[in-house]
């Protein structure tokens, strides 16, 4: 799923910081009344986009939208500025452009039900995913397509998303299966991170090495080395998270419900939560440069932000807040100008160990009785949250 496939952060410098954006979010008019799923953009100028019922084109950085084609598709990638392929809802799911998206012509789908994610490798060989924990491959650019059966994951019956990075080598979400990773397009299938119960449901690769999972209750999931293994992300919300996507090493974004956007210009080192003005279920965030990006979802939404700030640190009520001492051997005390909101302690698996709810300007913790090793204090006083590093001696 999503764009610039094969477009460092150590996993345990994670956290969230809330700050206003100095840029506004705004709502752009497409005369749609749908839902918005997904975004590709070719430049920083021009760009498509897919709603249930619509597909628009952009030549001015999602100032302003175009309709182009009357159907619904659910996720749209290209191999190159004029070949792509979209998949999407029964009786229409599979797609194919070679004139960057103006006109579609449908092929024939691998199954009668919906198709839920495409990946494109190159101009012949894509992934799609779909009903029936099941992934379909073609090597002829659509032509046909031959399954390919992930290992059974009850509950889920729906392989939701999938990136692949190359020809051979993947990997795919089962709605509560988790993340399953193949070498050899798909021969065999490694449970690289079990669900837990949690329902994934957008994974992205940048490259062939860093990728990032999103969903419910605010999950996101980090790798650096290709899917192999996955470390958990304090995101600061509980909201569903729906769509992930990343410009370059540094600079993110993520959607989600409740006009949910989560931005990070440190490689997910730090994320803000940006103030959209919205409550919509938002389905598809898109980074179209470091400081332009558009969001969709329900009932037509569709915003956008030119003037995102490209900094971290702005001053906020946790500014000058003070930990002490660190490194530590159990106890440790917390100090803010701001009365200190709440308080919680996480491991480095971003499992809560301690927290603390009373308002005060100082408050001790304690992980006495935790083993030693990192640890991650997540603070709020007056409107800001910051998470902080804290070692366990």
């Amino acid at each position: 799923m999503q764009s610039g496939k094969v477009k460092f952060i150590a996993l345990f410098l994670f956290g969230i910081l809330t700050s206003p954006s100095f840029g506004q979010w705004v709502n752009v008019p497409t005369g749609t009344t749908g839902k918005y799923e997904s975004a590709y953009f070719f430049d920083t100028q021009n760009g498509i986009v897919s709603s249930d019922s619509k597909v628009l084109k952009t030549s001015d950085a999602g100032a302003s939208w175009t309709p182009v084609s009357v159907f619904g598709i659910r996720d749209v990638e290209f191999a190159s500025t004029t070949l792509g392929f979209a998949a999407g809802y029964a009786g229409s799911s599979l797609k194919k452009t070679t004139d960057g998206g103006n006109t579609w012509t449908a092929l024939t789908p691998p199954t009668s039900n919906a198709l839920w994610g495409v990946s494109v490798v190159n101009a012949n060989t894509l992934y799609v995913s779909g009903t029936g924990k099941v992934v379909w491959k073609s090597t002829n650019g659509g032509s046909s397509f031959s399954v390919v059966n992930l290992p059974s994951v009850p509950p889920s019956d729906l392989a939701v998303d999938l990136d692949f990075v190359s020809a051979t080598t993947g990997c795919v979400l089962g709605q509560y299966g988790g993340v399953w990773r193949t070498t050899n397009g798909g021969t065999s299938w490694t449970n690289t991170y079990p669900s837990a119960n949690i329902e994934y449901v957008s994974i992205y690769f940048l490259d062939a090495m860093t990728g990032f999972v999103v969903g419910e209750s605010g999950t996101i999931l980090k790798t650096i080395d290709g899917g192999v293994s996955w470390s958990p992300q304090v995101s600061g919300s509980a909201s569903r998270l729906q769509y992930v996507h990343f410009l370059d090493l540094n600079n993110g974004v993520v959607a989600g419900y409740d006009g949910t956007v989560l931005r990070t210009v440190n490689g997910g080192a730090t994320w803000f939560k940006e103030n959209t003005g919205s409550t919509e279920k938002l389905r598809f965030c898109y980074l179209i440069s470091p400081t332009v990006a558009i969001a969709g979802g329900d009932n037509g939404t569709m915003l956008r932000n030119s003037n995102l700030t490209t900094g971290v640190g702005e001053p906020d009520a946790l500014s000058n807040c003070k930990i002490f001492p660190n490194p530590t051997n159990g106890q440790f005390s917390v100090r803010s100008v701001d009365a200190i909101k709440n308080l919680k302690v996480f491991d480095s698996m971003g499992r809560l160990v301690w927290e603390s709810s009373d308002s005060t300007f100082e408050t001790t913790a304690d992980l006495s009785a935790q083993a030693r090793g990192v640890y991650f204090l997540k603070v709020e006083a007056a409107g800001a949250v910051r998470t902080f590093k804290i070692v366990r001696e």
